[in-house]
Formats: structure tokens, C-alpha cells, sequence
């Protein structure tokens, strides 16, 4: 028998208290030994395998995945313009806030799901719904392929035409027509 803190005694075998602070205690080992699980099975090879495919810092590039972090900066909304089923953006403003990605999204001004526009190697302008259809995660572009993948753990990947090449993605991602007028990207659809 134990004296508790109430000041009476238990005989702990069948008390509800104990058998809560006991399953608390399983508890605690059982995460302990999940989270001891989730970094082994973060093995070096899994994450040489995320520095391989998009130059991801190894283990910080699957810890991005696990929260949904992509790289491709959101475009400042000062930055571009909505009117009706056009958006449109300044090319240098593009340029500077793309970077060596050579892409960039918008969100806001009213839009169903952010957009997603990439400059080819090529030097053509591609948009797409920036929106996986799997869970809804944005998208980055895989450098040196015509590669679209989720910014998840499961890495959905989809061509330049939004078509679904790979992972759990349930279907094709919307592509829009995006043009160059004068000094302006035009975005359609």
C-alpha cells in the first residue's frame, strides 16, 4: 500500500490513479521510441537521396518536407496585377525575386489556389495551380528536369504539362497559358 497526496492509502494492483501513471509512463516511452525510430529511419541514404534529386541541405531538406516548406519565394503582391482571367507581371520583378530558381508563386488578389510561374532553360514561362492533388501542398521545380514535385514527404511529381508522373497525386495540376507581352509575363486561364 502507498500513501497518496489525498492522504489516503491504495493498493496501487487495481487503482485507477496508478494504472493512469502507469499507461502516462508507456506513453512516454512508446513516443520516445517513435521519434528514436523516425531519426534512424532518416538514415544518411534517405537523405542523400533528397540531396541528390533537388540539392536539399540532406536532413534539413526532409524536415522542409515533413512541415511543406518549399523553396520558391511568394512573389510580393505590389509586384503583379489581377484583372478578370489575367495576371499580370513585370519580367524584371520576376527575374529578381526568382532568382537562380527561375520561379516564383502568387497568392492573394482574390485567387482560388496560388499560382505557380517558372522560366524554363528554354527561357519560357510556364503557370500552373500551385496546389498538389494530393494533400495541397505547393510545388517547386526540380532543377534540370521539366519537374514539378509537391513540397511533402511524398513528393508528388508532375511533367510541364500538369500531368501526374509519380507519387500518391490523385490527378493532373491545372496549367495555365503564360505568354510575354512587351515587358510584361501575361498569365491566362
Amino acid at each position: 500500500m502507498k500513501e497518496k497526496a489525498d492522504g489516503q492509502l491504495h493498493g496501487c494492483k487495481d487503482c485507477l490513479c496508478e494504472r493512469a501513471e502507469t499507461t502516462r509512463r508507456a506513453f512516454l516511452r512508446f513516443t520516445g521510441g517513435a521519434i528514436a525510430a523516425g531519426a534512424i529511419a532518416v538514415s544518411p541514404l534517405s537523405a542523400k537521396a533528397a540531396q541528390d534529386e533537388e540539392g536539399d541541405d540532406g536532413i534539413g531538406g526532409y524536415f522542409r518536407s515533413i512541415f511543406g516548406i518549399c523553396r520558391t519565394p511568394e512573389l510580393d503582391q505590389s509586384k503583379w496585377s489581377r484583372k478578370g482571367n489575367e495576371i499580370r507581371i513585370q519580367k524584371e520583378a520576376f527575374s529578381d525575386a526568382g532568382g537562380s530558381s527561375g520561379a516564383v508563386y502568387l497568392d492573394g488578389k482574390g485567387l482560388d489556389v496560388p499560382v505557380l510561374i517558372l522560366r524554363s532553360e528554354d527561357g519560357r514561362y510556364h503557370a500552373f495551380s500551385n496546389k498538389c492533388t494530393h494533400m495541397g501542398r505547393k510545388l517547386d521545380p526540380v532543377r534540370g528536369k521539366e519537374v514539378l514535385r509537391c513540397c511533402s514527404v511524398s513528393h508528388a511529381t508532375f511533367d510541364y504539362q500538369g500531368n501526374v508522373i509519380g507519387g500518391p497525386a490523385k490527378g493532373p495540376i491545372t496549367l495555365y497559358e503564360a505568354v510575354v507581352v512587351g515587358d510584361e509575363i501575361v498569365i491566362r486561364g
